[in-house]
């Protein structure tokens, strides 16, 4: 994926930025005015969580996350591919399961009004980067899956 830029990069490298602001502006605060800013971690936690979620979808894009092909790598391959799509299948089902309660869990908490102590910001908003993240993970895994079928029909398999 070299030169082009995604909608998760680019929110990724925002929210990546913005923490590096108020976390050096915390430091500069804390070690010249023996001053802190009361916001700024618990800011700082909760654009990390965010950062976390997105940047998972984009690094599937990119094929980088971390992978076990030990078992894949036994069989003949022309068959890894298939061992790559089940893998994808039993992976966007587990997002499934993942988006359902961590949905659930954002809607219970904005139904609880809770708010976070420092910043007073609603709960909800840290806890729906969550969802939101696996959302975009299922998105680049069907892409996956799909861009895969369409190498194993072009293969003649």
């Amino acid at each position: 994926m070299k030169g082009k830029y995604s909608f998760e990069a680019v929110i990724s490298a925002a929210i990546l930025i913005i923490i590096i602001v108020v976390l050096f502006l915390e430091i500069i605060l804390r070690y010249f005015l023996g001053a802190s800013l009361i916001w700024g971690e618990e800011l700082s936690i909760y654009l990390f969580v965010w950062f976390v979620y997105i940047s998972m979808s984009y690094a599937i894009m990119a094929d980088s996350h971390i992978k076990v092909d030990s078992l894949s790598n036994l069989v003949p391959k022309k068959y890894r591919i298939y061992f790559t799509q089940i893998g994808i299948l039993i992976w966007i089902v587990f997002s499934c399961i993942f988006v359902y309660f961590t949905f659930n869990y954002a809607l219970d908490t904005m139904h609880q009004e809770r708010v976070s102590v420092a910043t007073g910001l609603p709960l909800w908003l840290v806890y729906a980067g969550i969802p939101l993240g696996f959302l975009l993970t299922i998105v680049r895994l069907i892409v996956e899956f799909i861009n895969n079928f369409k190498v194993l029909k072009r293969s003649g398999e």
